[in-house]
């Protein structure tokens, strides 16, 4: 945990293997708006992982945080 700052934000390292010789960062911060709740992620620090691997890593991101935020907004609407 790198910053909690609650109900506003909330910034961890984030180390996708079991040998964390690098991490990348995931800052969540959530604000009120007039229909519920926003919710804004950031992941960034690929730079950590070398030019191949970070662009690599962060594009499996991509379409892993789709997935991560569709399921979370489902169970959120059930």
């Amino acid at each position: 945990m790198l910053a909690w700052d609650p109900p506003e934000r909330s910034v961890v390292a984030w180390h996708p293997s079991l040998t964390p010789e690098a991490a990348s960062i995931i800052e969540v911060r959530f604000s009120s708006v007039d229909e519920g709740t926003a919710l804004w992620l950031e992941h960034r620090g690929w730079e950590e992982f070398g030019p191949q691997q970070g662009e690599a890593t962060r594009t499996d991101y991509d379409t892993g945080w789709d997935l991560v935020m569709t399921a979370f907004l489902d169970s959120q609407n059930r």
